[in-house]
């Protein structure tokens, strides 16, 4: 699968994470794609950053990214959103975020991710 679309490729991926169908996802990854999050600082593999949506999969259910709008940057496309999400005690929760995904070949070479993971730990904390 290539996309010469950007903003098709990003919603491809998208849908991928809410229905955590890995195999899409990989498949939007380029084979040596970094993943950067403002939070911790550290790049990630593709490997890595699946082992994280499992985990993230673990604590939340139901996830879902709303109020999305896409901004076409030079070499890639910048994106907004939020994050949604229930705890396994029913608790709602929404996180803002933005990510910056450059794009080359019609994949996922890097993607640059920006929130505060407050709302996220502290709903795992609480259940």
């Amino acid at each position: 699968m290539n996309f010469d679309d950007k903003s098709a490729l990003v919603n491809q991926f998208m849908s991928a994470l809410e229905h955590a169908d890995e195999s899409a996802i990989r498949q939007c990854y380029a084979e040596h794609a970094a993943i950067w999050h403002n939070f911790d600082g550290l790049e990630q593999t593709v490997d890595d950053n699946i082992a994280s949506l499992h985990w993230l999969r673990g604590h939340l259910e139901d996830i879902r990214y709303t109020d999305v709008v896409h901004n076409d940057i030079v070499g890639g496309l910048l994106q907004r959103h939020v994050m949604s999400g229930k705890s396994a005690t029913g608790e709602s929760l929404a996180m803002p975020a933005c990510v910056i995904f450059t794009i080359e070949g019609g994949r996922i070479t890097r993607l640059e991710e920006y929130l505060d993971p407050t709302p996220l730990l502290s709903l795992i904390a609480a259940s």
